[in-house]
């Protein structure tokens, strides 16, 4: 059954649509909630309130092929909703130049599992963690996460400079366990520096 067809009967209220539904979307989903939340109970809630928010807002959805998409952004929403409850954010105005900007993260991604990248990634504050999540992992632009976060576009920026520098900073220094085992002149040559 495609997904098309799933969101159709899902769309009708077919149980059995539903069910598919969410064996075929729940792991992503929660794997994304993982990557917000500070603990498995609260990616699952997260996963519980994207669904309820899903099959709420189904009707809505008027491109059923775009559905993936739409219930990625549900997942955040609802991740983001939960940290709110139980946290507060409060984000720095910073001034940044564009050169700033351009600085280049080295290369961890092709040395590290997925798993030693989560971990790396949680290193950083919260809300240095939250812009680069949106933006790096989910594909978000400033003005997006500005709307989300309810920040400014250049907040959402120096953001996520301050965690590019810190993640470099955390490669160049062996902050990250499963660089413990390099020397400071490996790690530079694995990142490319």
């Amino acid at each position: 059954m495609s997904i098309e067809d799933i969101v159709k009967g899902c769309k009708e209220g077919n149980r059995q649509s539903q069910e598919v539904l969410v064996q075929k979307f729940a792991p992503g989903l929660l794997a994304i909630c993982d990557r917000y939340t500070s603990d498995y109970h609260q990616a699952q809630d997260a996963l519980q309130e994207s669904f309820l928010s899903i099959f709420k807002n189904l009707p809505t959805l008027k491109n059923n092929a775009a559905f993936a998409g739409w219930a990625k952004r549900i997942a955040v929403h609802a991740c983001l909703e939960i940290l709110r409850k139980n946290q507060k954010f409060i984000f720095v105005e910073m001034n940044i130049t564009p050169e700033d900007i351009s600085v280049e993260i080295p290369d961890v991604y092709s040395h590290l599992a997925k798993e030693e990248m989560l971990d790396l990634l949680r290193k950083l504050p919260k809300t240095l963690y939250l812009v680069f999540n949106l933006y790096v992992i989910e594909g978000y632009d400033h003005k997006e996460i500005a709307e989300i976060l309810n920040i400014t576009e250049s907040t959402s920026r120096a953001s996520l400079f301050k965690a590019r520098q810190k993640l470099i900073h955390i490669i160049r220094t062996g902050e990250h366990d499963n660089l413990q085992n390099f020397t400071f002149k490996d790690k530079l040559s694995i990142h490319g520096l």
